[in-house]
């Protein structure tokens, strides 16, 4: 049953190993070699207690007495990066039901040709020796130096210029689908081996091996990742130019071997073919792994999400929309430039080889039809269909980047209109039946009736059909939304065009109310994920009902309670502590709170008692006293609370109202099912908690 929240995770590594490679980094493998984490080197204290028996919490004491501090940003990097690599049992609570499906930065489900139909293990992973440099270096730089000679070599002599009988094998395309599933099989074999050789030679262990059958080849492969990790980025990057250049090594003893073969130019083509697979800068493939374990040594304290793709999600002008927020925006830039090449490249090859060959293929395929030769037919068709596709393939990638770059970031007025458009009013026939659906909701738990009726007068009941967007990111709105019926979806859309999914609202729920008091822009979409069926509150009812409170004392209590509601969405959008958080998701962390208002010089807590209560301060002020000495005043927008409730030990100090104040009170349930949703609300309460130590000692 998987947990409610972090509080009762108990999360396990599965079966695997632990290296160290060297003083900055800890690598965790799984027992089978398949997968690979790297890791900061201060994991090393944290892996031990991810055995199943300790919760979260459990584990965040153990670290602090430890090290001093609360190690949240460590302990969430580290949670999703194991989890997302499928190496962490009870991770699921802290990454949720979207982020768990999804990997690593880079590490996307692999291209349908190029996916494995079987995968058999050849060779497990273990420590077999102790690492060689030396080795290493001369592997690497051997394979370099010699690939790239009979690289040039061939550049010179022309033939990397298009054949214009692409597998057409002594006049035959069905012996060239032979011919080029045996050199595709002997080009991967190759580069497999030469990745593994270096791995063992860099790390001491030796890498892990599988014979993978896929559309197009049969091959040893090795996925192993430590090879890029564990040398750092200078070595990583001599360990990528060397599998890269590897794919050429059938070329170079083909070559050495039979110099005057009239199949040289197929088997470059083929093998660069191969090669351009293999580095897919889109899909999983050997360049993702490179740039994965780079950017995680690299930017070990940063999620790995901060750095997606290049076009397939960013934008051109990403590297320095995002600069601030990367360690090295280097690695970003390099990705960029790469994957650009990568596009031109892949799309000139197949330009390329259609242009030269599409007329004899057509041709071929026609006669072989006529005269019943199926085997031709089939060959020509295979490979005509093959090269059009991949150029489809490029073409459609290309539209969808301009899309995602250009076309995207700029129609949120066209969703607008749509949403306007699209949306049905209706007539609202059973207002007490709806006033009593409301009244189940936080925000209007304890309203009278009277003064729902009235908010229900003054608003708009609206059917929605699925796919249309609620609300739109960057415009203004001054509606507050109850959700009837239906699914919604609360989607953020970067600057550089990348949507993601941050949380799923079924009915009964509410939207829209952080940024109701002000007018402010939508800070997300909501889009409905099936029909959906909305009461739209205006501002001007929430304001209607402020002035019947001066009118009809009645009132004035109910108006009091959604005003505070109003305000935790507004604390919500100003506050230090969820200034990272978007606002549409927010106050769900803090649905579950309550609202306490207490007169001046009242104990809100005191030092020894062992309650475990968080509090925000949504107005008003406290004074903190330790021991009878004043420490320090907390205002509006502060919080205080969190270490006995982190630490699971005593109030270290008593906190006192300096004046009338109201405090969202949150319980250790609702506090750590909000850490669970928010790693950057966890990361900044870890610096404040610091200090806070500090002080305290």
């Amino acid at each position: 049953m998987k947990p409610e929240s972090l509080q009762h995770a108990r999360p396990r590594l599965r079966t695997g190993h632990t290296y160290t490679p060297n003083q900055k980094h800890v690598i965790f493998e799984l027992a089978d070699g398949s997968r690979q984490v790297i890791l900061p080197a201060d994991t090393a204290s944290l892996l031990p207690l991810l055995d199943g028996k300790h919760t979260v919490p459990e584990i965040i004491q153990e670290l602090m007495t430890l090290e001093g501090r609360a190690p949240f940003r460590m302990l969430f990097s580290s949670l999703e990066r194991l989890q997302r690599q499928n190496c962490l049992d009870g991770g699921d609570a802290f990454l949720g039901e979207v982020d768990s499906k999804q990997t690593e930065v880079f590490e996307r489900n692999a291209l349908w040709l190029t996916r494995p139909l079987f995968s058999l293990p050849l060779v497990s992973s273990r420590p077999s020796a102790q690492p060689s440099v030396i080795g290493f270096l001369i592997a690497a730089l051997a394979l370099v130096a010699i690939t790239l000679s009979f690289f040039i070599s061939a550049y010179g002599r022309g033939a990397f210029s298009a054949p214009s009988g692409f597998l057409l094998i002594d006049d035959s395309y069905s012996r060239g689908i032979v011919f080029f599933f045996a050199a595709a099989s002997l080009t991967a074999t190759l580069a497999g081996l030469s990745k593994a050789l270096l791995s063992t030679f860099l790390t001491g262990i030796r890498a892990p091996l599988s014979l993978e059958l896929n559309l197009y080849s049969l091959a040893i492969r090795s996925d192993d990742a430590k090879l890029y990790a564990a040398g750092g980025k200078t070595f990583g990057t001599i360990a990528a130019a060397a599998v890269s250049l590897a794919h050429y090594l059938p070329f170079v003893a083909a070559t050495l071997l039979a110099p005057s073969s009239r199949h040289l130019t197929q088997l470059l083509w083929v093998s660069t073919l191969i090669l351009l697979i293999d580095l897919n800068p889109f899909r999983k493939s050997d360049l993702t792994s490179y740039f994965n374990s780079i950017f995680n040594a690299v930017n070990s304290d940063l999620r790995a999400t901060d750095l997606l793709p290049y076009l397939k999600n960013r934008g051109l002008l990403a590297p320095m929309q995002r600069e601030e927020k990367l360690k090295n925006s280097s690695i970003y830039t390099a990705y960029t430039v790469i994957a650009i090449l990568w596009t031109m490249l892949a799309y000139n090859f197949a330009l390329a080889l259609l242009t030269k060959n599409d007329t004899l293929l057509i041709s071929t395929f026609l006669r072989s039809i006529k005269n019943g030769v199926w085997a031709e037919a089939i060959g020509a068709l295979l490979i005509f269909s093959t090269i059009a596709i991949g150029m489809l393939y490029l073409v459609f990638d290309l539209a969808a980047s301009f899309y995602k770059n250009f076309v995207h970031p700029v129609r949120s007025q066209t969703l607008k209109r749509a949403a306007k458009k699209a949306a049905k009013t209706e007539t609202i026939h059973d207002a007490e039946g709806l006033s009593e659906q409301l009244s189940e909701l936080p925000l209007f738990s304890g309203v009278q009736r009277d003064a729902l009726l009235f908010l229900i007068g003054k608003s708009t009941l609206r059917s929605i059909p699925k796919g249309i967007r609620i609300v739109v990111q960057e415009t203004a709105s001054d509606e507050l939304y109850v959700l009837l019926n239906g699914t919604v979806a609360v989607v953020k859309r970067e600057r550089t065009g990348a949507e993601v999914t941050l949380a799923r609202l079924t009915a009964p729920a509410i939207f829209g109310e952080n940024t109701l008091l002000d007018n402010a822009p939508r800070s997300a979409d909501v889009a409905a994920v099936t029909p959906c069926q909305v009461l739209a509150i205006p501002r001007s009812a929430i304001d209607e009902l402020q002035h019947l409170t001066r009118q009809n004392p009645i009132f004035s209590g109910d108006f009091e309670h959604l005003l505070d509601r109003l305000t935790i969405g507004q604390y919500v959008s100003s506050s230090e502590l969820f200034k990272d958080c978007p606002k549409e998701a927010s106050s769900l962390f803090l649905s579950g709170g309550n609202v306490v208002t207490l007169p001046t010089g009242q104990h809100v807590i005191e030092q020894g008692r062992t309650d475990r209560d968080f509090y925000l301060i949504l107005r008003g002020s406290v004074d903190v006293i330790k021991n009878g000495a004043h420490l320090k005043t907390l205002g509006q927008g502060d919080f205080f609370g969190e270490m006995a409730m982190i630490l699971n030990s005593p109030r270290t100090a008593t906190v006192l109202t300096r004046e009338p104040s109201r405090f969202l009170k949150i319980s250790a349930g609702d506090f750590w099912i909000a850490l669970t949703q928010n790693a950057g609300l966890a990361i900044y309460l870890e610096t404040v908690t610091t200090l806070r130590l500090e002080e305290a000692t």
